[in-house]
């Protein structure tokens, strides 16, 4: 492999256990969550290097998609910054990349992991032809569209399970033990940053697993009540189905960009 694409999010750092370190509006709390987050990437990308790739483009998956420093990379690395980008966490993938990496991800909304969501917090669950789907199956399928592996990914234990099961046997890198969805074993960080550096230099050597696609795609966002799902229904101009905000197309891109629609168009809750 030359050339690999890393899509970043965060709540599966280490030492990451609630929403406010991650969000900037949460000033102080946030201020923890940076420099872990830079210091993973760093041992992520120094394994990488040591295997030889070439390049290295990292996409700024998280919320704001600013929580990445250029300047605390190294002068080689490709970033991909801000919002809005047409298909979000995964913007940039292309025919060119022969891996992709889902670094610090989560599990899926309603799971016992840390932080555990779809998309969006707000949103109860995201369900894609009636299976309830997390974040790395959304992504993943996208990246199948493309004819793209996932190669690598890291997160908590519940994640890496859960990525398996769902996935394939995808190599992982658990950076975290789940107590509650905010509470956790936290890894050493020596401990963590060798093991970054460790297996990333043996990526060449990882079993290269694809997604499942469909024909056709049936999107469902469930909300906590009727009256929320009715407001987004509204927003998004799309159909309701009780608890449910809907959408079908054989177009898997576009499925992935209505859902960034009914993400923009549902009211945020303060923590």
């Amino acid at each position: 492999m030359k050339k690999i694409y890393i899509s970043a999010d965060v709540e599966g750092l280490n030492g990451i256990t609630s929403f406010k370190q991650t969000l900037p509006e949460y000033r102080d709390d946030y201020a923890q969550m940076r420099p872990q987050l830079h210091l993973e990437l760093n041992a992520l990308i120094k394994g990488l290097k040591l295997a030889n790739i070439e390049e290295i483009v990292i996409n700024d998956a998280h919320n704001t998609m600013t929580n990445i420093t250029l300047s605390e990379l190294p002068d080689d690395i490709k970033l991909i910054s801000g919002k809005p980008k047409k298909v979000s966490m995964m913007y940039g993938l292309d025919e060119t990349f022969d891996g992709v990496i889902f670094f610090g991800y989560h599990a899926k909304a309603t799971s016992n992991g840390v932080l555990a969501h779809t998309f969006n917090i707000n949103f109860k669950s995201v369900w894609l032809n009636d299976e309830k789907i997390s974040e790395a199956q959304l992504n993943g399928i996208y990246a199948k569209t493309l004819n793209i592996p996932i190669v690598l990914a890291s997160g908590d234990n519940i994640f890496c399970d859960e990525i398996k099961k769902d996935i394939g046997n995808i190599k992982t890198i658990q950076t975290k033990t789940a107590i509650t969805n905010t509470a956790a074993i936290c890894e050493k960080n020596e401990d963590l940053l060798n093991l970054y550096v460790e297996t990333a230099k043996n990526i060449d050597n990882f079993e290269k697993v694809y997604c499942k696609t469909s024909d056709n795609y049936e999107l469902k966002v469930e909300f906590e009540n009727f009256e929320t799902a009715k407001i987004v229904a509204g927003k998004a101009e799309l159909k309701q189905d009780n608890n449910f905000v809907v959408f079908e197309s054989k177009d898997y891109t576009e499925i992935y960009t209505t859902l960034q629609k009914i993400s923009a168009s549902t009211p945020m809750k303060k923590l």
